[in-house]
């Protein structure tokens, strides 16, 4: 079974009181270790179901949401990951579409994201002998003229560093 990509939709209900929906439901044990995290937060109250988490907040949504963010793709993506260290040794272990798989999502299109775009795997390659990797932009980065710069001084250099053997990366 494939696992469905976390996404978490935020609604703003009153001025201190946001709710948050992720795609996939919330198990009672991550509903407690949501809640027993989200407790450890100063300035939040939560309140949360197998279906969505409220909280209510004695501050700005801007000064804990990367922390709120942090506990929720920890209790609720398996892939998920904070550091680069943390990435590599999850990589270590799995084979190579779910690393670049795990390399995009984790690294990769966070940048992406900040500029309206994101890529995604298509497939890999081989050129004058060496591996390499196909991805295809998307969003704002499949128009961008900028994209084949960000692939060959971000992308290309990540995928170097994460996953030895592979040498080259190009946008089809």
């Amino acid at each position: 079974m494939e696992q469905v990509p976390l996404n978490i939709t935020e609604l703003q209900l009153k001025p201190k009181l946001l709710r948050l929906m992720p795609n996939i439901k919330i198990s009672p044990v991550q509903q407690t270790q949501i809640t027993d995290n989200l407790k450890l937060i100063p300035k939040i109250k939560p309140t949360i179901s197998e279906t969505q988490l409220d909280l209510k907040l004695s501050t700005h949504w801007d000064s804990v949401k990367d922390q709120v963010y942090e506990v929720l793709n920890r209790a609720l993506d398996p892939d998920y990951v904070s550091s680069v260290e943390e990435l590599k040794t999850k990589l270590t272990n799995v084979p190579p579409q779910k690393q670049i798989e795990m390399v995009i999502k984790s690294v990769v299109n966070p940048v992406l994201l900040k500029d309206g775009g994101s890529c995604e795997f298509v497939s890999f390659a081989e050129k004058d002998g060496q591996k390499g990797v196909q991805l295809r932009f998307q969003g704002a980065c499949g128009s961008c003229p900028s994209s084949q710069n960000t692939l060959k001084q971000f992308i290309e250099k990540v995928v170097i560093e994460l996953m030895p053997g592979y040498m080259f990366v190009d946008n089809v």
